[in-house]
């Protein structure tokens, strides 16, 4: 957990994420894990990758 904490606070979106988390209302940390990979739970997630994709952050959105 420390080192995610880490990589999270270098990150160099680190500003995306906390301004998309206080838009949808979400942790940072949420954001960044999404970005990197883990599944979404529901809908705003959803909505989330999205706003990451049309920001070029995450290359494509997968449907499971």
């Amino acid at each position: 957990m420390k080192s995610t904490i880490l990589k999270f606070m270098y990150s160099s979106n680190r500003v995306v994420y906390i301004r998309l988390a206080l838009k949808y209302r979400v942790t940072p940390w949420r954001i960044y894990f999404l970005a990197h990979g883990q599944r979404s739970n529901n809908r705003r997630e959803n909505k989330i990758l999205k706003e990451l994709q049309k920001l070029q952050i995450i290359s494509d959105v997968k449907s499971w």
